[in-house]
């Protein structure tokens, strides 16, 4: 008794130490896009999210500079999940950019979360270090700007997650939250579309 208690308090311990590690990577990777000014596609989407604030029943009731000529903003795509919680970012903290990228930080949290579940899946032992270095890597750091990516990959990673999970407990109902989430994550961008083929593969 006294060795299985031993070893329930060390693993504990480690889980809390997972959880702040892995906290502090989230607020990391969110806290050096926020020194970052808006750039590239950001200001597409910041007219959606100005727009969603405005007229939030009426996302793509006006036309932007883009493609060096005004285009219908129906046709510049902006999927509705992430310019809608943009707007709300709008609504809260004003004109700052900088607190809308920190704002970023609950996407932040379910990407390296749901990236850490399934490294922990398929690579147990080595699944922190894995999830510090693909985090910090050329491949993710620079893509956390005010765009889609991020949001996207998060739920796309989560559904992923919640599918084989649901898979292990043959729960109908995490299955349904696996679709759900997958739904989300297409309605973010159409790389979200990855998560169903997944769970049919």
């Amino acid at each position: 008794c006294t060795r299985a208690a031993l070893s329930s308090v060390t693993r504990m311990r480690v889980s809390t130490r997972h959880v702040i590690l892995l906290s502090l990577l989230a607020a990391v990777f969110t806290g050096l896009n926020a020194l970052k000014p808006l750039h590239i596609d950001d200001t597409a989407y910041s007219y959606y999210s100005a727009q969603d604030a405005a007229h939030p029943l009426d996302p793509y009731g006006f036309e932007m500079l883009w493609y060096y000529e005004p285009q219908p903003a129906d046709e510049v795509l902006a999927p509705p999940v992430f310019p809608y919680y943009w707007a709300l970012a709008r609504v809260l903290f004003g004109e700052q950019p900088w607190l809308w990228k920190l704002a970023m930080l609950p996407w932040c949290l379910l990407m390296v979360w749901s990236l850490y579940a399934l490294l922990r899946r398929f690579a147990p032992g080595v699944e922190l270090p894995m999830t510090v270095l693909t985090v910090l890597s050329p491949a993710l750091l620079p893509s956390l700007n005010l765009m889609l990516d991020i949001p996207a990959l998060a739920l796309t990673l989560t559904s992923i997650h919640w599918f084989l999970t649901a898979c292990d407990h043959n729960s109908y109902g995490r299955a349904v939250l696996a679709g759900l989430a997958a739904g989300v994550a297409m309605e973010t961008k159409y790389t979200g579309a990855l998560a169903p083929a997944v769970m049919l593969l």
